[in-house]
């Protein structure tokens, strides 16, 4: 029995250990038990500025635009 619990400690002490090491940037070490997802920022690579629904509208817009006109083209 006593060695169970022995084992069973060596368990959670390495658990415990292997969960603060992962933590990073001050985070608790077990803020992936949260739920909560990250906060990201798409960025746009050729400028750098935050892509937004809108533009990613626009860009849309412009292309079915775009594609339609060379069609007439042919």
């Amino acid at each position: 029995m006593n060695r169970k619990i022995a084992l069973i400690g060596v368990g959670v002490a390495l658990a415990a250990a292997i969960a603060i090491s992962q933590a990073n940037d001050g985070e608790s070490a077990f803020a992936w038990f949260s739920g909560a997802p990250e906060k990201q920022t798409l960025t746009n690579p050729n400028n750098g500025e935050a892509v937004t629904l809108e533009a990613v509208q626009n860009e849309a817009e412009w292309r079915k635009d775009t594609a339609e006109k060379l069609r007439e083209l042919d």
